[in-house]
């Protein structure tokens, strides 16, 4: 079986800086606002699949 490489290394990549940027922006934001932030995705996410 022949791996997709190049969308393999994408994703390790986007991984790799989500970890990063995400702690480096809730240090900067503040706990509360990241916790509202991602407590709300998903009713954001499913308001806007109804929308859709």
């Amino acid at each position: 079986m022949k791996l997709p490489w190049k969308w393999t290394s994408i994703a390790v990549t986007s991984i790799a800086f989500f970890q990063g940027l995400f702690f480096s922006s809730i240090r900067l934001t503040g706990v509360a606002i990241g916790i509202i932030v991602i407590g709300s995705a998903p009713v954001l996410s499913g308001a806007l699949e109804w929308v859709l």
